[in-house]
C-alpha cells in the first residue's frame, strides 16, 4: 500500500486491522476538506464520520481532521468531494460522544467521555479523576486497552506523513539509529506503579531503591510518538499515548500551567520553562484525535508565554531557546495565536541580544563572563537552539538571525570536521579560534548536537568515518540514563530522515 495524493483525489489511503471502529486524526488541505470528504472501501455498511480538530489552518494550509470509520478490516481511502459533511462534535451517525462530571469511585470531581457507535454497539469509556489530599493537584485517567486501539489498529503508510509534512523529508540518514530505538523500546525503564504510567526512570537508587523520575524529560512523548508513525509501529504510539497522560494527569503544576522538572519525585522540582514538553503531546492528540490532550499542550504553551513576559529573558541556554522552539512549533500550528507570537518574539530578540561578535557564540551565564573566552556547550546549540532560530528567523525574515544560524552551523561543522575521534559536546571560544573542545564516542548528546544542521552539512559531516564511529552504538540497554538517552535520539528529526 503507498500513500500518495493523485489526480483521482485520494486524500489519504489507510488499512485497519481486526474488528470494530477505529478513530484518528489526519492533516488534510483545507481546501479539500471544504469540498466535504468521502470514504471508498469496506464494503456495504461501512460507515465514515468526520470532524475538524484544528481551530484554523496552520502555517501550511492543512487543518487535521478527525476520522471515525466503523466497518470491516481492509483497505480504505478519504477522496475530496460529494460525500459526508462534518459534524458537530460529539454527535453524528456513527459515533456519539457525550461528556459528563461526577463523583466516580472516590473523585468528587471526575470528567467522564463516553464513544458509543452505532453500526457496532461497541463503546468506550474514558474517566479522568482528580485525586485526593494524598496526591494533591494530580488527576487519574483510565482508559480501556480497546480504546487505544482505536488509534493503534490504523496501518498509514509513513512516507504519507513525510508528504504532509508531520515527519521529515526521506534522506536515509537515521535508519541505524531507528533500529537502535526499536531495540530498546521494549527494556526502556518504566517508573513504578500506577502513579508511574507513562513515565520511565534514571540514574542509580537512592538507599531506599528510587530512581529520579525524568518527568519525559526532552520530550519522550514527541520521540514516542516519531518512532511511532516513520516505523509503523502501534507499541510506539501506545506509549506517546500513556505519556501524554502522565504529563497532562501527574505532571503539571497547577498555580503556573507548566509541566516540574524531573526529580526524585513526579513533583518535587519546580517548573521551568525550559523543561516544557508541548510538541509530542500536541502530535500525540492529533494523531489520536484527542481534544482534550489538544487544549491542554495549547494552554500549557500559553501558559509558557506569559511567563516569558511577565520575567526577565533567561539567563541560561535551554530556558531560552528551549520555549523559542515550542513557540515556533505552536505557530506553525496556529499561525494567528498572538500570545504566543509575541513571547516568540521576544525571545527570539534576546537571543540575538546574546550573540558575541568577537567570539562568534552566544553566550550564556553557563559558559562564563570572561570577556577573552567561552565554554560553549555546543551540543545543547546545535540541537536546541539552532533548530529554533532558524524557525523564528524564518517566520520572522530576519536576514541577521539567518546570518548567525549560518555562523553557528559553520563553526559546528568545522568541530566535527576536524578528524578527531568522537563528536565535539563542549569547546572553548576564544578570539584566536576555538579550543579545549570535549570530545565525546556514542552518546544521545552527540546525536542531538547534529539535530539544527542543514540536510547539506549533515550528509557531509555523516560521510566522515570518524563521525559514523561515533553514533554506533548509542544505546546501551544497561545504561542508567537509558530513558533520558532514549528520549534524546528520538526527538531528532534528522534520526526521522
Amino acid at each position: 500500500m503507498v500513500l500518495t495524493v493523485m489526480a483521482c483525489q485520494v486524500l489519504a489511503a489507510f488499512a485497519v486491522e481486526g474488528e470494530g471502529p477505529v478513530r484518528f486524526g489526519v492533516p488534510l488541505q483545507a481546501a479539500q476538506v471544504e469540498r466535504t470528504l468521502r470514504l471508498r472501501g469496506g464494503g456495504t455498511g461501512t460507515r465514515l464520520q468526520w470532524s475538524v480538530l484544528s481551530p484554523r489552518p496552520g502555517a501550511d494550509g492543512r487543518v487535521w481532521v478527525e476520522v471515525i470509520v466503523d466497518g470491516p478490516p481492509g483497505r480504505y481511502r478519504i477522496t475530496a468531494g460529494r460525500g459526508e459533511v462534518p459534524v458537530t462534535q460529539g454527535t453524528g451517525r456513527v459515533a456519539i460522544r457525550v461528556a459528563s462530571r461526577g463523583r466516580t469511585g472516590g473523585s468528587d470531581d471526575a470528567r467522564v467521555r463516553t464513544w458509543s457507535y452505532s453500526r457496532s454497539g461497541a463503546q468506550d469509556r474514558v474517566v479522568r479523576a482528580l485525586l485526593g489530599p494524598d496526591s494533591p493537584g494530580e488527576w487519574e485517567t483510565t482508559y480501556e486497552d480497546e480504546f487505544c486501539a482505536r488509534r493503534t489498529r490504523v496501518r498509514i503508510e509513513p512516507g504519507w506523513w513525510r508528504e504532509v509534512g508531520v515527519l521529515p523529508s526521506r534522506a536515509r540518514l537515521g535508519g541505524e539509529l531507528r533500529d537502535e530505538l526499536l531495540r530498546v523500546l521494549p527494556v526502556l525503564p518504566t517508573a513504578p506503579g500506577t502513579r508511574g504510567r507513562g513515565d520511565y526512570v534514571r540514574g542509580a537508587p537512592d538507599e531506599s531503591g528510587r530512581r529520579t523520575v525524568t518527568n519525559l524529560e526532552f520530550d519522550t512523548g514527541l520521540g514516542f510518538v516519531r518512532l511511532g508513525l516513520v516505523a509503523d509501529h502501534a507499541g510506539a504510539l501506545r506509549r506517546a499515548y500513556d505519556t501524554a497522560y502522565h504529563l497532562v494527569d501527574r505532571d503539571l503544576d497547577r498555580s503556573t500551567g507548566l509541566p516540574y522538572r524531573h526529580g526524585r519525585d513526579h513533583r518535587v522540582a519546580r517548573p521551568e520553562p525550559g523543561h516544557c514538553w508541548v510538541r509530542g503531546l500536541r502530535v500525540t492528540a492529533l494523531t489520536f484525535a484527542d481534544r482534550f490532550l489538544l487544549e491542554t499542550a495549547t494552554s500549557i504553551v500559553r501558559a509558557l508565554a506569559r511567563h516569558v513576559m511577565n520575567e526577565e529573558p533567561p539567563r541560561f541556554l535551554r530556558d531560552l531557546a528551549w520555549p523559542l522552539g515550542e513557540f515556533e512549533a505552536h505557530l506553525r500550528f496556529l499561525p494567528d495565536d498572538p500570545v504566543v507570537r509575541e513571547a516568540a518574539d521576544r525571545l527570539g530578540e534576546a537571543l540575538l541580544d546574546r550573540w558575541d561578535e568577537a567570539l562568534g557564540v552566544f553566550r550564556f551565564d553557563e559558559g562564563g563572563r570572561d570577556p577573552a573566552r567561552y565554554r560553549d556547550r555546543c551540543w545543547q546549540t546545535g540541537g536546541i537552539l539552532l533548530p529554533a532560530l532558524r524557525a523564528w528567523a524564518k517566520r520572522r525574515g530576519s536576514a541577521r538571525a539567518k546570518d548567525l544560524a549560518d555562523a553557528t552551523e559553520h563553526r559546528l561543522v568545522a568541530l566535527i570536521r576536524q578528524g578527531k575521534p568522537g563528536l565535539p559536546l563542549s569547546y572553548v571560544a576564544r578570539p584566536d579560534g576555538p579550543r579545549g573542545a570535549s570530545r565525546s564516542l556514542s552518546s544521545a548528546a552527540g546525536v542531538l548536537l547534529l539535530d539544527g544542521l542543514s540536510l547539506d552539512s549533515l550528509r557531509r559531516v555523516l560521510a566522515r568515518r570518524q563521525v559514523q564511529r561515533a553514533l554506533e552504538n548509542v544505546l546501551d540497554d544497561s545504561a542508567l540514563n537509558l530513558a533520558t538517552d532514549f528520549s534524546i535520539v528520538a526527538r531528532c528529526r534528522w534520526v526521522m530522515r
